[in-house]
């Protein structure tokens, strides 16, 4: 997978370069995702999928690498190309630590998606009621 990644960041392929971004967030890879954002890749750039690398990692449950892109300037408040933040993908994935950490560095849980659903509705939906409950307790201390 690394010798794609090279590969195209030898080349400069700008969009590879950008994608390549997104799949090291998603693997927890924070060496390529140093190396990327070093060379001028915009941290919010998205990925194939049109997810941002900062929800990518989210949705994953990468908790450090979610902080080290918004240490460089990633929007936590993105949408992606599916109208989805990173906070209603990982309340729907369920991993209590990244919504933690996102509720931390801003990110807005009255977002809505496309359909009209909050971080809060996507993780009750999910059935991940520790989400909800942390949801629930971070806007009431606002």
């Amino acid at each position: 997978r690394m010798n794609v990644a090279a590969l195209l960041m030898g080349r400069g392929a700008k969009r590879g370069r950008d994608a390549v971004l997104a799949a090291a967030a998603g693997r927890a890879n924070a060496q390529v995702v140093e190396r990327l954002l070093g060379e001028g890749v915009a941290v919010d750039a998205p990925g194939f999928d049109g997810a941002t690398p900062l929800a990518t990692a989210a949705r994953e449950g990468h908790v450090e690498i979610v902080r080290l892109l918004a240490q460089r300037g990633a929007n936590v408040n993105a949408l992606c190309a599916d109208g989805e933040t990173a906070l209603i993908k990982v309340a729907g994935a369920g991993h209590y630590a990244v919504v933690q950490a996102l509720l931390g560095l801003g990110a807005d849980q009255e977002i809505l998606d496309r359909s009209g659903r909050s971080a809060r509705g996507h993780a009750a939906l999910a059935e991940h009621r520790d989400v909800v409950d942390l949801l629930i307790e971070s806007r009431k201390e606002k």
